[in-house]
């Protein structure tokens, strides 16, 4: 049998594994929090406490796009007695502060219904998802999504449960001759067969994720 793994592997370094990109994409990202605080600055609106990256980004399961269609998410926090009582209204004054924020979108930012999304002509999206937090009766800091309303939800949790299962399911070098991280090259592998047809209609990254870590076997 014909050994394909080289063509193989430079194929994936060439074709599918984000590299330079993904620095421009953090560039986004940062930018983009510093007009929130502006625009939060020149509405007299408190400023969120905290920011963490989510999805494919905080995964590492970022793929290249020829079409530059990247969607980057992000995660912000702000105490609860700082944002309105509706998650609606949270959503919208963030949409708000980012278009107080300036820059030169390809189209105004938009309160959608789980993020604010700020869209660039290059075809990259940024999509600024909103959470209040508290302290509980009991100690523990709970935080909140606003989506269609306010829902517990940890941000962390699945880049968590991802990146842990990366380091403990993939084969150690002790064990096979692998590079470290196995998983989340067979999740990039995976997704990037998903978008090789335009006319496939497919699961999205995150379920494609999960079902790559329930079926996988390390050999």
């Amino acid at each position: 049998m014909y050994d394909m793994h080289k063509k193989l592997n430079t194929f994936y370094e060439d074709h599918v594994r984000l590299k330079d990109e993904r620095k421009k994409l953090a560039g986004y990202r940062d930018t983009n929090l510093d007009r929130l605080r502006d625009g939060l600055d020149k509405l007299k609106l408190p400023k969120f406490h905290n920011h963490v990256d989510q999805g494919s980004f905080a995964m590492f399961t970022i793929n290249q796009h020829p079409n530059n269609d990247y969607d980057l998410d992000e995660g912000i926090f702000f105490k609860k007695e700082d944002l309105p009582a509706s998650a609606l209204d949270a959503r919208k004054r963030v949409e708000k502060a980012m278009q107080e924020g300036g820059g030169n979108f390809a189209k105004p930012p938009e309160a959608l219904t789980n993020a604010v999304r700020i869209y660039y002509t290059e075809g990259y999206h940024i999509d600024l998802a909103i959470y209040r937090t508290y302290t509980d009766s009991f100690g523990v800091e709970i935080s909140e999504h606003a989506g269609c309303e306010w829902t517990s939800r940890d941000p962390m949790d699945i880049t968590n449960w991802f990146n842990d299962a990366v380091v403990t399911r993939s084969p150690s070098g002790s064990f096979a001759k692998v590079e470290k991280n196995q998983l989340r090259r067979v999740v990039r592998w995976i997704k990037a067969f998903s978008r090789s047809r335009e006319k496939w209609d497919l699961p999205g990254g995150l379920i494609l994720s999960v079902l790559s870590e329930e079926c996988y076997r390390s050999d």
